[in-house]
């Protein structure tokens, strides 16, 4: 055929060139040939240029192997996940020839699945066809592809290709919405000074307890409180709750701890031997709840004598809790000394010369709280009302009269409450009681986990809490299909928490 292509294409070109046919005679005629007339000769061809084709069967087309696939590349579009789609492509023999499918190579994502019971080598006849189906069950969210690379003896194209794509969709998307309620739940411990410097503020304790107890009523806390001293950790009334009958007046025995205790009062040591493991309080019972707010609230008239620095203390009230879940709360004195000596506190022991207290308060190393009505350093009781007496020291100054004193600098507890979340409260002065609405506000506990209503893609959550997006702070819990918030990245009191995912669910037919 080509041959013969190749041959009209000179005649084309060329005219001097007859073609005949070499059984029949001529067939063509040069356009130089004359005309024909009776009784003469006809022939006036050139038989020089003349080209003879003859019956030569390289002249007709050769039998040759063909490949055809269809379709070429298909398209499953949007699948959502959990469902399943399918199609059949069909590989086809075209040519003259039988076509061998020798080998195949199929490339695809997760999802994607070829499926065929064709053993290779496949041979096609011509005008035969066979057909591979490839089935998509879609699991996330991503462009899956697939490739099947066919190797045949195609004539033209030994490798051809069939390929498809898809991508996965969600069910649906939801936003779950919250209101940040949470909950007020308080563990309050009570460490009360019991020693003798407290004989004047017994009647003020009793009434605080009152006052406290009232207005922790009023706020809703859910709460419990226990009462330990400042020489003891043993439970003095047991552990109260909202529903202890009496509760006013149980706080109230509770909390006037009498003037007998210890003269060295230490009343971070005592909080931590209460709350630590082995202790009466300790975390392990049913005093130290997990999702409560834990206060300590320690009341003295005097400087804390705890045996460990106050870094020490700090590092175990830190490790009870959080650190937004925690604080300790002093009621001491809060009037400072004049640096260098000199009384000018009027809560201070004889409220000028003559009291205890330090230089120009009857000499150093005396430890009165209502000054020294002797005229002699005496070492009894008679007319002293220290702890221990005095030391024995002549006491040159004139007898003053007992004036209302309240309590040395709590400087240690007031440093500790700064750093420990916590308030300082003036022993001295008002009714401390009344500032019960510190705890209350402190002790809100926020919700930390938020249940959701569908089976989220992880990867597609969204948190916002009043209105801005929270990246950080919390974590999915597949088991319990909850958010669960860190403490201290929790929303806040009364802000929306919304909650927006894309979903999967099995899919509809």
């Amino acid at each position: 055929m080509y041959k013969l292509l190749f041959l009209l294409a000179l005649v084309g070109c060329n005219q001097e060139y007859d073609i005949v046919n070499g059984d029949k005679g001529p067939t063509a005629v040069g356009f130089d040939s004359p005309t024909d007339e009776p009784g003469t000769s006809t022939s006036t061809i050139d038989t020089s240029r003349i080209i003879d084709t003859g019956t030569d069967p390289e002249l007709e087309p050769p039998s040759l192997p063909e490949m055809l696939v269809t379709p070429g590349f298909y398209d499953f579009g949007e699948l959502q996940i959990n469902c399943t789609d399918e199609y059949e492509a069909t590989i086809s023999s075209v040519g003259t020839e039988p076509l061998i499918v020798e080998s195949w190579i199929y490339n695809e994502t997760s999802g994607l699945t070829m499926e065929t019971d064709i053993e290779l080598p496949l041979t096609l006849d011509p005008g035969e066809e066979a057909t591979v189906r490839f089935v998509y069950e879609e699991e996330d969210l991503l462009i899956d592809r697939g490739r099947l690379y066919i190797d045949s003896n195609d004539f033209m194209d030994p490798t051809q290709l069939i390929s498809h794509e898809g991508q996965g969709v969600p069910t649906g998307t939801q936003t779950d919405n919250f209101s940040q309620g949470g909950e007020s739940k308080a563990d309050i411990l009570f460490v009360v000074d019991n020693s003798c410097s407290m004989g004047d503020e017994q009647e003020a304790l009793g009434t605080n307890a009152g006052l406290f107890i009232q207005n922790l009523l009023d706020s809703g806390v859910d709460f419990q409180i226990a009462v330990v001293t400042t020489d003891s950790t043993v439970l003095r009334g047991g552990i109260m709750t909202n529903d202890t009958s009496g509760i006013a007046v149980a706080l109230e025995e509770a909390i006037v701890a009498g003037t007998a205790g210890y003269p060295y009062e230490m009343g971070q040591e005592y909080a931590k031997l209460s709350l630590e493991p082995g202790g009466t309080l300790e975390a392990l019972g049913p005093f130290q709840r997990e999702d409560a707010f834990l206060s300590v609230i320690v009341v003295s008239d005097e400087e804390d004598a705890s045996p460990l620095d106050n870094e020490e203390y700090y590092d175990f009230f830190s490790s009870l809790k959080d650190n937004k879940m925690f604080a300790l709360h002093t009621v001491v004195s809060t009037v400072e000394p004049v640096p260098g000596g000199g009384v000018t506190n009027p809560w201070l022991p004889g409220g000028g010369t003559g009291g205890g207290g330090g230089p120009g308060g009857g000499g150093p190393g005396w430890r009165f709280h209502t000054g020294d009505t002797g005229g002699v350093g005496d070492t009894g009781p008679i007319g002293d009302t220290a702890h221990t007496g005095d030391t024995g020291r002549t006491d040159t100054a004139a007898p003053v009269p007992l004036v209302r004193q309240c309590g040395i600098y709590g400087g240690r507890y007031i440093e500790q409450s700064a750093l420990l979340s916590g308030t300082t409260l003036n022993i001295c002065e008002g009714d401390w009681g009344d500032y019960v609405g510190i705890l209350a506000e402190d002790s809100f506990n926020p919700n930390l986990i938020f249940p959701l209503s569908r089976i989220p893609m992880e990867d597609s959550i969204e948190i916002k809490s009043g209105g801005a997006v929270l990246s950080s702070g919390w974590e999915y819990d597949d088991v319990g299909n909850v958010i669960t918030f860190d403490p201290s990245m929790a929303p806040g009191e009364d802000e929306l928490v919304q909650i927006t995912y894309d979903y999967v669910e099995e899919c509809e037919t």
